[in-house]
């Protein structure tokens, strides 16, 4: 929905992109199956201050008879695909500003379809406080990163024992073969979470085979049988359901109840399934049996973000 006709990537051309919002009503309506004009008519009157209800109730000439799930499905698609585009411009500028910007990276950003594709590729590129991968290039490890997925075992801590070294500075050195194999190991956990590849089969992963599960949270003084006859939650109280079959208008309702403390929601994934996907990615045997299987896998996909950002 980007304004985009780019041949060369210049600071002018950066400048001229914009947030098309007659491009997001349109794509609405088709999504919707109704009139452009129904779209941005209920747009109107929502920046307007109506609320939704009103909206459905009392301005039907406006909107020509949309009933409330519609009205409902035009005002959060419309703020979902605009906060999208308004993200594509800001990652877009970023990466500019960086002088990292080339046509393939640009396509990529401007092709994305969803939030965490976006973030995924700004992710190598955004400021980042000082990473134990960070920490254990400074040490001088990253050649001993890149020997790790090509030696075997004994090569490995072989290879190791050359990269020990003291140093002024105790944060820079490597005392021991297990110090400089956590070191590399670090460096690929980082190199692994920073792959867009990666992350989107991990998240395709997770996706197709999580469940969201919410649970009633009972306040101080409350039964939790009287908690759960109070809550206007109730069909959420004891829930799960599969994340690829969970509707929009579920999806808001438990994110409702959260924020209102109703609600604990959590997401559970197959994440030995995921190791075992990196693994096979990141590595060649016999690597993988003694040195990536380990819970630095899992701490990749906790960096990762993919709990909370399905």
């Amino acid at each position: 929905m980007l304004k985009s006709k780019i041949m060369e990537i210049t600071q002018e051309k950066i400048d001229s992109l914009l947030v098309n919002e007659v491009e997001i009503m349109k794509k609405i309506a088709d999504e919707l199956q109704i009139r452009t004009q129904q779209v941005s008519a209920v747009i109107s009157l929502v920046n307007e201050g109506c609320t939704l209800p009103f909206i459905a109730r009392y301005r039907k000439e406006k909107h020509d008879n949309l009933n409330e799930v519609q009205i409902s499905s035009c005002d959060h698609l419309f703020k979902t695909y605009k906060n999208l585009e308004e993200r594509r411009l800001e990652i877009v500028r970023g990466i500019f500003a960086q002088g990292k910007l080339n046509s393939t990276l640009f396509d990529a950003v401007m092709n994305a379809k969803t939030l965490a594709e976006l973030e995924d590729l700004w992710s190598p590129f955004k400021k980042k406080k000082k990473t134990r991968g960070m920490v254990a290039i400074e040490k001088g490890l990253e050649p001993l990163a890149d020997e790790m997925t090509e030696l075997s075992d004994e090569q490995i801590e072989k290879k190791a024992q050359s990269f020990l070294k003291s140093d002024e500075n105790p944060d820079l050195a490597v005392l021991s073969v297990k110090d400089a194999l956590n070191g590399a190991m670090d460096i690929l956990a980082e190199r692994t979470s920073q792959n867009t590849e990666n992350r989107a089969r991990v998240h395709e992963l997770y996706v197709s085979s999580g469940e969201i599960k919410t649970k009633g949270i009972v306040a101080e003084g409350q039964t939790e049988e009287e908690a759960r006859k109070l809550s206007k939650y109730q069909m959420y109280w004891d829930y799960s359901e599969p994340l690829c079959e969970i509707k929009p208008h579920r999806i808001l309702a438990i994110s409702r109840a959260e924020r209102e403390g109703a609600l604990s929601v959590s997401i559970d994934v197959p994440v030995d399934e995921a190791v075992e996907i990196l693994k096979k990615k990141t590595c060649r045997p016999p690597l993988c049996a003694k040195f990536v299987a380990t819970k630095k896998t899992t701490r990749i996909l906790t960096e990762l973000g993919f709990f909370r950002k399905i």
